[in-house]
C-alpha cells in the first residue's frame, strides 16, 4: 500500500535507515502499473486503487527525493506535470494503469487542481 509512503514524506522514518529503503523499492517494484508511469494506491484494490493516482506520484516523488532517488522522483514529477500541461494546466486525479491516459474525474466539473 502506497500509505506507506507518508512514514518518509512526514518524516517517521528516516529515509536512509532500512526500513525506508525497502519501502521504496517495494513500491517502485510492486506499485507500478503495466503503464509504467507513476504508481498505483495499491495491489490488492479494485479497478479503481489499481489506476495511476497523481496523488501516489506527487507524494512518492517527496519520499522518492528524500531516500536519494532522484531519478525515481524527478521523472514521476516530470510526467505528471507534462500531462497537466497538455490539459490545459489542470492534473488529472488518475491514469489509465494500461495506457496511462486520463482515467475517471475528467468531467469539467470533477476534480482537478490547476498548475
Amino acid at each position: 500500500d502506497a500509505a506507506a509512503l507518508e512514514a518518509i514524506t512526514l518524516g517517521l522514518l528516516d529515509p536512509a535507515a532500512a526500513t525506508a529503503r525497502a519501502t521504496l523499492a517495494a513500491v517502485r517494484t510492486g506499485l507500478r502499473p503495466p503503464s509504467m508511469r507513476g504508481f498505483m494506491r495499491n495491489d490488492d484494490g479494485g479497478q479503481y486503487d489499481s489506476q495511476e493516482w497523481i496523488f501516489i506520484d506527487l507524494r512518492g516523488s517527496l519520499a522518492f527525493a528524500r531516500g536519494g532517488d532522484a531519478a525515481t522522483a524527478s521523472e514521476t514529477l516530470a510526467w505528471n506535470v507534462a500531462q497537466g500541461r497538455l490539459n490545459d494546466g489542470l492534473l488529472a486525479e488518475l491514469h489509465d494503469r494500461v495506457t496511462a491516459n486520463y482515467a475517471e474525474a475528467m468531467e469539467p466539473n470533477a476534480w482537478a487542481m490547476v498548475i
